[in-house]
């Protein structure tokens, strides 16, 4: 019996209380389920769970290669400290208590990287993602349960162009028997709907290599431009790069 009382007190003294949820913050309200559209039109869905005091979110996308997973955790003094993994990598930041108006999640590591908050009444959350102070270059409006948002609802009023999915072209022949290299720009003239209506080489380091890289660009996919929250004409520069492996 003595060696249990010993071994428990061990057990006690290792055990780290839950982190501790700051009164008044704005974070735990996210727990529920959002339906999301961003500006091309996507819907995704994010489910936001509570996990010993820390706030879990897991957002997934038809058609995207994973699931993005949201963590946000009480700092000791004050706020969150914010884990966002994706496809692409890792988001760790720092976020103050979110006790009114828009909230910010400052990057830790990456040039002023930021993801922005804002609640729009009740069941309504915009969220944006930008760098360095820079406008947005991306977001979504997001609406909790399983209903998506009003269309008409922006979090981005205006957007460059992107594209959606990028071809590869198909390297020509003579450029591998010739071992030519480098990068080519081509010009995407999209219209209002995000469809190719004309493409041009703007900067090649071989004629070799244009036709190629004007066939990859027509075939990809694009998101047209955004401007006061509608889809405009807009210009996309599609970029290949050509190396010797």
């Amino acid at each position: 019996m003595r060696v249990f009382r010993v071994l428990l007190a061990i057990v006690l003294l290792g055990a780290s209380p839950p982190p501790v949820v700051p009164g008044g913050d704005r974070v735990p309200e996210l727990v529920g389920n959002w339906t999301c559209r961003n500006p091309a039109g996507v819907v995704s869905t994010v489910a936001y769970r509570m996990e010993n005091g820390t706030v879990v979110g897991d957002e997934k996308t038809p058609g995207a290669p994973a699931v993005v997973h949201d963590r946000f955790r009480p700092d000791p003094g004050g706020g969150w400290r914010v884990d966002r993994d994706t496809a692409d990598g890792r988001f760790t930041g720092y976020g103050p208590p979110w006790t009114t108006g828009p909230w910010v999640i400052t990057d830790e590591h990456k040039h002023g990287s930021a993801i922005r908050y804002e609640r729009v009444g009740h069941g309504t959350l915009w969220r944006t993602f930008s760098i360095s102070g820079r406008p947005p270059y991306a977001g979504e409006v997001c609406a909790k349960g399983d209903v998506p948002p009003d269309p008409a609802l922006c979090a981005v009023s205006d957007l460059p162009a992107s594209v959606l999915r990028a071809m590869e072209p198909d390297t020509p022949l003579a450029a591998m028997e010739s071992r030519i290299t480098g990068k080519v720009d081509v010009l995407v003239s999209l219209d209002a709907g995000g469809r190719v209506v004309d493409a041009v080489i703007k900067q090649s380091p071989s004629v070799v290599l244009n036709d190629a890289s004007l066939a990859a660009a027509r075939r990809s996919t694009y998101r047209p431009a955004l401007h006061d929250c509608k889809p405009v004409p807009s210009e996309y520069t599609f970029t290949v790069e050509y190396s010797m492996r």
